[in-house]
């Protein structure tokens, strides 16, 4: 999975166009635990031209009615 920090979030690429986005919330450590349990997690929509590297979530739409599976 791709990822891309912008303090203080950080952007996975989830799906070909589906981006989640974690908000960092301690200037600790962050495990995984963490981020499954206490994190603040937002879904956006990738364009199908635009790079993720590109990608900054201030510019979009939330998405709504989402979820997503880790192993």
């Amino acid at each position: 999975m791709e990822t891309i920090m912008h303090y203080p979030y950080i952007y996975f690429l989830y799906k070909p166009n589906q981006v989640l986005v974690y908000k960092i919330q301690t200037f600790e450590y962050i495990k995984l635990a963490d981020v499954m349990e206490k994190g603040e997690w937002t879904s956006y929509a990738l364009q199908p031209s635009e790079s993720f590297t590109a990608f900054h979530h201030e510019q979009r739409q939330l998405q709504e009615g989402w979820t997503f599976w880790m192993e």
